[in-house]
């Protein structure tokens, strides 16, 4: 029998290149909670290097933690999750 195959999450960074920062590795995980870690260290990494306005964005989004339990539940279910 043929057991299913775990979901599996690929986190990828499309940047241009910044003088602060190369683009972070990509990273397959099946744990949704190493994904959004991934995914907020690459924001957190990259943050310095962007405009002004972009960068409080940045921060404010970082500092949201509810956003984030909610993109876990939310990868959990099978659905995507982009910043």
């Amino acid at each position: 029998m043929n057991r299913p195959l775990p979901r599996a999450y690929w986190c990828h960074a499309d940047t241009d290149s910044t003088r602060t920062a190369p683009p972070p590795d990509d990273l397959l995980t099946t744990a949704p909670g190493q994904a959004l870690a991934w995914v907020r260290a690459s924001v957190r990494r990259l943050t310095p290097g962007l405009d002004r306005d972009t960068r409080r964005r940045a921060r404010t989004w970082l500092g949201d933690h509810g956003s984030t339990e909610a993109a876990i539940r939310n990868l959990r279910r099978g659905q995507s999750y982009a910043y």
